[in-house]
C-alpha cells in the first residue's frame, strides 16, 4: 500500500509527429504485438494507435520490445477474441517526436468516467435490477497561471486552433506516465481577481482511455 502527492509532476503536449506507419496486423496476445515491415520505432517510443479494434483504436501507447518488422504494444491486451476479432486489428501508427512541458500549472481536475447503468425490471419483480453498460465522456480541466509568452500556452492555443487531437503526458514524481489523447480548447480569456493570480483555462477532451505507465 502506498499514497503519494502530485507535487513536482509535470504535464507535457506533443509538438510534432511523424508519418503514418502502416501496420499489417495486431495479434490476439499480452501484450499485443504489431507487424509493420521495416518500421523505425524503438523501445520506449509513445505512438498514437489507430487500429480496427475499436477498444484499443486511438490510443497513446509506448513500445515495448522490437524486431525489424514487429513491435510490441506496451499494456494493450487483445488475447480475448470476443472482443478483438482475430485478423480485424491493422491500422497505423504515429509516433510522437517532440513534446512540450506545459509549465504554470494551477489545477488539474478530471470529470467524466462514471459508470453508466440500465436499469430494469420484471413484470414479476417488486424491485428494479441494473446492469453496468458504458462509462461516460472524460475530461481533463486545466487552470494555467496567464503568460501568452510561454512555450506550452504557445503549444495549447496552437493545438486549439488546428482542431486535431493531441498526444499529452503525465509525469508523476513517482516516474509513472500516464498517456492521453486529447481534443484541446483554450480560453484565451484569463480570470482576473483582485489579490489571486491571473489564470487562463484548458479543456482536455479525452479521445480514447488514457494508458499509464
Amino acid at each position: 500500500m502506498a499514497a503519494q502527492l502530485p507535487d513536482g509532476s509535470k504535464l507535457y503536449i506533443e509538438k510534432g509527429r511523424d508519418t503514418p506507419i502502416s501496420i499489417t496486423s495486431i495479434s490476439n496476445a499480452n501484450p499485443a504485438v504489431a507487424t509493420a515491415a521495416n518500421h523505425t520505432l524503438a523501445t520506449g517510443d509513445y505512438i498514437e494507435l489507430v487500429s480496427g479494434w475499436s477498444g484499443i483504436t486511438m490510443r497513446i501507447v509506448r513500445v515495448g520490445k522490437v524486431t525489424k518488422d514487429t513491435f510490441e504494444l506496451e499494456g494493450i491486451n487483445t488475447s480475448k477474441v470476443e472482443d478483438f476479432p482475430v485478423g480485424g486489428g491493422k491500422g497505423s501508427a504515429r509516433k510522437i517526436l517532440e513534446r512540450v512541458q506545459i509549465t504554470q500549472v494551477l489545477e488539474f481536475n478530471t470529470s467524466g468516467g462514471e459508470q453508466q447503468y440500465a436499469t430494469f425490471q420484471f413484470l414479476e419483480d417488486n424491485f428494479e435490477r441494473k446492469l453496468p453498460t458504458i462509462t461516460s465522456a472524460q475530461s481533463i480541466d486545466l487552470g494555467i497561471a496567464d503568460d501568452p509568452t510561454l512555450d506550452g500556452y504557445k503549444a495549447l492555443k496552437e493545438a486549439k486552433d488546428n482542431r486535431g487531437n493531441y498526444a499529452v503526458f503525465l509525469e508523476l514524481c513517482s516516474g509513472s506516465t500516464i498517456a492521453y489523447n486529447a481534443a484541446v480548447s483554450l480560453n484565451e480569456t484569463p480570470k482576473v481577481n483582485k489579490g489571486n493570480v491571473m489564470q487562463i483555462n484548458a479543456n482536455l477532451s479525452l479521445q480514447a482511455l488514457p494508458m499509464r505507465y
